[in-house]
């Protein structure tokens, strides 16, 4: 419910003892339980509720000296949360600069994606290791917020990403972009033979998944493309790019393969927001998608 915690946290830091093991679920959704359930009979002898109760008492007592009591204490822990609800999570950490062009041109401050979520992963840790999942803090903020956005709208989906860049930008072999943190690769959504969603197969014995070639019709061994996946993904990242003041610059994916993509009820928008390319680049592009998000750079 309130995703940054981190102050309420660290107030109830002090009350753990008091709280000896209950305090192990602690979290802000507990304290907001305790305020909108302290009446509730399934609620009155709760172990979080106990925790609950000390930590207020904890938190809201010697603030300048006064003691807070009853309906104040309960008030001071809303406003507090309240205020959490709209402090981003990285409010502290740099924003990264980018320069120059995605095909040359580098990158300060980068910040790496996480190996996995709810709905995605990274396609090696390998790579992961080597430092080749980096981008700009703006691409990672899209990136996930679409994954999140995802995870509601089509919840059995699941998603890959892939190489991105160094946290320091430049060369990037074998890509000739990738060099200033607005560039990513994408693995392609596929489906299984029972049409479940799948992650495409990426490890070294297929270079993570790049040697992988779909046939005309969108198919690779027993595995098909999800072009309700893909359409759906390059969407969210078209509108989360867009609600946050940037945009998505390109979209690169198989020609030959993209009428698919826009038959899907995605492909009106796609069609008319999103500038895919027209012609076949130096690689395929049908295992992967790569998108150049647009962000202002020095």
């Amino acid at each position: 419910m309130c995703g940054n915690s981190e102050l309420l946290l660290a107030l109830a830091t002090q009350s753990n003892k008091l709280c000896n093991s209950h305090c192990v679920d602690f979290s802000a959704p507990t304290l907001l339980c305790y305020i909108s359930l302290k009446g509730s009979r399934s609620f009155a002898n709760a172990p979080q509720r106990i925790c609950a109760e000390k930590v207020l008492k904890h938190a809201s007592s010697g603030i300048m000296g006064i003691e807070l009591k009853g309906k104040r204490r309960i008030l001071f822990l809303c406003v507090i949360l309240a205020l959490l609800l709209f402090i981003p999570t990285d409010l502290k950490a740099e924003s990264s600069i980018c320069y120059g062009t995605t095909a040359n041109g580098n990158l300060t401050n980068g910040v790496q994606l996480p190996a996995d979520g709810d709905n995605f992963v990274g396609y090696s840790r390998i790579a992961r290791l080597a430092g080749r999942t980096y981008v700009h803090s703006a691409v990672r903020n899209i990136i996930l917020s679409s994954y999140q956005h995802l995870k509601t709208e089509l919840p059995h989906k699941v998603f890959k990403y892939a190489e991105t860049g160094f946290k320091s930008g430049g060369k990037f072999k074998p890509h000739k972009t990738h060099q200033n943190g607005l560039s990513v690769d994408f693995m392609t959504p596929v489906l299984d033979e029972k049409g479940n969603s799948v992650h495409l197969s990426t490890s070294p014995f297929n270079r993570f998944g790049y040697d992988i070639e779909f046939d005309s019709k969108g198919r690779y061994e027993d595995l098909t493309i999800d072009y309700v996946g893909l359409a759906a993904h390059i969407t969210a990242l078209h509108k989360n790019a867009k609600s946050q003041g940037y945009d998505v610059w390109r979209v690169i994916f198989a020609p030959n393969l993209q009428p698919k993509l826009f038959d899907t009820e995605y492909g009106h928008y796609l069609k008319k927001h999103v500038q895919f390319s027209t012609k076949r680049s130096w690689v395929r592009h049908d295992e992967h998608y790569h998108v150049d998000f647009k962000v202002p750079c020095k």
